[in-house]
C-alpha cells in the first residue's frame, strides 16, 4: 500500500510543496528533508497499521493541516500518532486497550519491518544477490588508509569503522529516510557536517561543485596541506564517481522482522506496564523508535528484502561528472569545468603590464638624471 500511496498525484504534489513552499519552512531545527521524512513515516505507519484506503483521504487532510500549523517536528509526530490511534480505535470499534495493543503489536511489530538505508547504485545487486555485508564495491580500504593517515596527524574527521562487519537497522521510516538521502553517511559527514562548511545541503542535492568547495574548506580548516590534502581530494573524486551521483533518488531496504534474528518483543510485559495509559500514549510507545540503531551482522536473502526507492524529483540535481585528474586541491585558477578563468588570466596580464610600465618609467627617470 505504501508504494501505491507514493504514486498518487496529490501525495507527490504535497511532497513538492513541503520542499519548495516557505509556509512549511519555519519549523524548529528542521529542513525540508526532515519534513519529508516525517511525512513518509506518517504514510508508512498508515499503510502498515491501518491498511485500509477508506480512511486515507480524511487522514491526509488532517496531515496537511498538522504540517502547516505546527512548528516543531515532535509536535507533528505526536499529532500523527494521535490521528492514527483514533483511526485504529474507529476501525476496531475497540472497547479494550488490550485488544488495541495486540492489534498494533501484530501489525507493526510481528508483521512489521526493519529498514536499512543504502546508496541507490546497489539496488540491482541487492535484488539479485541479497544484502551481503560489505561485499558490494566500495572504497573502504582507501578510506581506512586515509583515516589512519589523518589520525597520525591528530586529525579526526572520519568517524566510520571500516573494519566493522555490521549494519544498522531501524524500525522508523523517518530515520531511514534521513540516512537514505545522506548515504553513504561517512561521505556525507566528511563533506557537509563540519561546522565551517558553507553548503550544508550540497550533498543532499548532489551538487558536486558545492561539495568540492565544502571539502576544500574542511581541508583548510584542519590545516591539512601537501600530499595528504591532495589525497583527500583524489579520494573524494573517486567516491563521487563510484556513487554515480547523477540523480537525487534514494533507496531503503525493508526486511520483515520475522525474517531477522532479533530479540523478541515481550507483549505481556508491555500490556502489564501500559494497559492503564491512554490510547495515544500506548500507540506512541509501540511504534516510535524501539529500534533506532539496531546492530545486525548477518547477510539477508534477496527473497526477504523489499526495496523502496524514493524519486526525489522535487530536487534539481547539480551533479557534475569528474574527469580523471580534473580537480586538484590547489587549482585556485581553475574554473568550474577545469578551464582557466579568462578573467583571472586578464587580471594577471594587466598586473604584469603595469609592473613593466613602472619599471620602464623608473629606468627612464634615472637615465635622464645621469644625462643631465
Amino acid at each position: 500500500m505504501f508504494k501505491e500511496l507514493l504514486k498518487r498525484e496529490d501525495i507527490i504534489n504535497f511532497i513538492t510543496d513541503l520542499y519548495n513552499k516557505d509556509v512549511y519552512h519555519n519549523k524548529v531545527n528542521a529542513d525540508q528533508y526532515d519534513l519529508i521524512g516525517i511525512f513518509y513515516d506518517a504514510l508508512f505507519k498508515y499503510s502498515i497499521i491501518v491498511d485500509n484506503i477508506m480512511y486515507f483521504d480524511s487522514y491526509f487532510g488532517e496531515l496537511k493541516y498538522l504540517f502547516k500549523k505546527l512548528d516543531k517536528l515532535d509536535d507533528i509526530n505526536d499529532g500523527i500518532n494521535k490521528l492514527l490511534s483514533k483511526i485504529v480505535i474507529t476501525k476496531l470499534g475497540c472497547n479494550s486497550k488490550e485488544s488495541f495493543i495486540k492489534y498494533i503489536h501484530d501489525k507493526y511489530i510481528v508483521n512489521g519491518y526493519m529498514m536499512h538505508a543504502y546508496s541507490d547504485i546497489y539496488t540491482d545487486d541487492i535484488n539479485k544477490n541479497g544484502f551481503i555485508i560489505n561485499s558490494y564495491k566500495n572504497l573502504y580500504n582507501d578510506f581506512n588508509n586515509l583515516k589512519n593517515d589523518l589520525i597520525n596527524e591528530n586529525i579526526n574527521i572520519i568517524d566510520k569503522d571500516f573494519n566493522n562487519n555490521i549494519i544498522y537497522l531501524t524500525d522508523n521510516m523517518r530515520t531511514a529516510y534521513y540516512y537514505s538521502v545522506r548515504s553513504p553517511y561517512y561521505f556525507y559527514d566528511l563533506i557537509c557536517n563540519d561546522d565551517l562548511v558553507k553548503y550544508k545541503d550540497a550533498y543532499l542535492k548532489k551538487d558536486y561543485k558545492k561539495c568540492l568547495t565544502n571539502i576544500k574548506k574542511v581541508i583548510s580548516s584542519n590545516y591539512i596541506s601537501g600530499d595528504l590534502g591532495e589525497k583527500i581530494i583524489d579520494l573524494f573524486n573517486k567516491e563521487w564517481n563510484l556513487l554515480n551521483n547523477d540523480s537525487v533518488n534514494s533507496s531503503i531496504m525493508l526486511v520483515r522482522r520475522d525474517k531477522l534474528k532479533m530479540d523478541e518483543f515481550d507483549l505481556d510485559k508491555f500490556i502489564q506496564k501500559y494497559n492503564n495509559e491512554n490510547y495515544d500514549v500506548i500507540f506512541d510507545r509501540l511504534v516510535n523508535n524501539n529500534y533506532t540503531n539496531y546492530k545486525y551482522e548477518y547477510n539477508i536473502k534477496s527473497d526477504d528484502i523489499e526495496i523502496i526507492s524514493f524519486s526525489n524529483n522535487f530536487v534539481k540535481s547539480n551533479n557534475y561528472k569528474i574527469k580523471d585528474n580534473e580537480y586538484s586541491l590547489y587549482d585556485d585558477f581553475v574554473g568550474n569545468h577545469g578551464v582557466v578563468s579568462i578573467l583571472m588570466l586578464l587580471g594577471v596580464l594587466f598586473l604584469t603590464i603595469g609592473l613593466l610600465l613602472v619599471i620602464i618609467n623608473i629606468v627612464w627617470f634615472y637615465l635622464i638624471i645621469i644625462l643631465l
